[in-house]
Order: C-alpha cells, then sequence, then structure tokens
C-alpha cells in the first residue's frame, strides 16, 4: 500500500510514496488506484496525461495553471520540481527520480517549474482539465521575490521561459 503525506509547507500538496514489490524478475509498481487515492485526496478525473523528456540542465517554468490539477512523477533520470505558492511567495523542493518513484500532487493554486538533473529525464504528469493557453502564466525561474535555491544553474531554457514577465502581479 502506497504512503501519503501532505507536505507540512504547502497546503493540499501531497508526496506519494509507492509501494514496490521486488522478485527475481524485476519489480512491480501500483502507480494509481482511483479510489485508494480519492481516500487521500487525490481526485480525477484525469482528462490528460502528458510525457516531457528534458537533456540535463533544462528547466521549465515557473508556469501556472489555476484551473488544473496535477498527478505527477518521473519515470526515467531524475528532477528537482518546485512547487511556489504565489501569495506567500513560499515555495517547496522536491527530488522525484526513477529510483525513489516518488509522485506528487500539485493542486491548480501553485505554480511550478522542474530542473533535469540527468540526461533525457523522462517526467510524466496527469490533469483534471485540458491544456488551454489562455489560462497560463509564467514568471522567470530565477525571479529574486522568491529566493528559489535550485540545485544547479540551468543551461537551456526555453525563449517562453527566458521572456517571462517577473512583473507580473502575484495572485
Amino acid at each position: 500500500m502506497p504512503s501519503f503525506t501532505e507536505s507540512k509547507k504547502l497546503p493540499g500538496v501531497i508526496i506519494v510514496q509507492p509501494d514496490v514489490l521486488l522478485d527475481p524478475r524485476g519489480d512491480y509498481t501500483m502507480i494509481f488506484n482511483e479510489q485508494l487515492y480519492a481516500e487521500h485526496g487525490i481526485k480525477g478525473p484525469f482528462v490528460e496525461h502528458c510525457i516531457s523528456t528534458s537533456k540535463f540542465g533544462t528547466i521549465r517554468g515557473l508556469h501556472a495553471d489555476y484551473a488544473c490539477n496535477k498527478l505527477l512523477q518521473v519515470l526515467h533520470g531524475a528532477v528537482f520540481y518546485v512547487l511556489l505558492d504565489l501569495q506567500t511567495s513560499q515555495w517547496e523542493g522536491f527530488t522525484l527520480s526513477a529510483r525513489n518513484r516518488l509522485q506528487l500532487y500539485k493542486p491548480a493554486k501553485y505554480a511550478s517549474g522542474l530542473l533535469a538533473l540527468t540526461d533525457d529525464a523522462l517526467f510524466v504528469y496527469y490533469q483534471d482539465h485540458y491544456y488551454d493557453p489562455r489560462r497560463q502564466q509564467s514568471w522567470r525561474w530565477d525571479d529574486e521575490r522568491f529566493s528559489i535555491h535550485w540545485p544547479l544553474h540551468p543551461i537551456i531554457i526555453s525563449e517562453r521561459d527566458e521572456k517571462a514577465d517577473s512583473k507580473v502581479l502575484l495572485r
């Protein structure tokens, strides 16, 4: 049975540590059970499932979609994943990896970003709303108001993230 822990810093964020069953053939991990997860505050339905890969040193974010809750995890490699409360500038970082198999439930009220810690980090997330570019907001990963301590300096940044408006009013 997976364990479910709520973040002490960010209300509503749930960290899931799945059980891994090992035997001589390999391993088995249940990554989602609608009834069990709903009992712990993770409710779907998840209507859109997405995968992204990132090279070492790639940063994605900070992004927000205030309609969309997400359940996320890393299937290959590792990322440093940041959740940010824009009302308080409080943030929390999590190392998600294929090795630790942690899952994270991100309520819609938080902005987020990730930094790839390995080459070909494979990141998967399940959304409870369909992507809509009109709802997307971005802030610079290095915005001084947030004082986020990234474990390494990003070396690959998209044009969207490089040009994100750090003067956007906080929600």
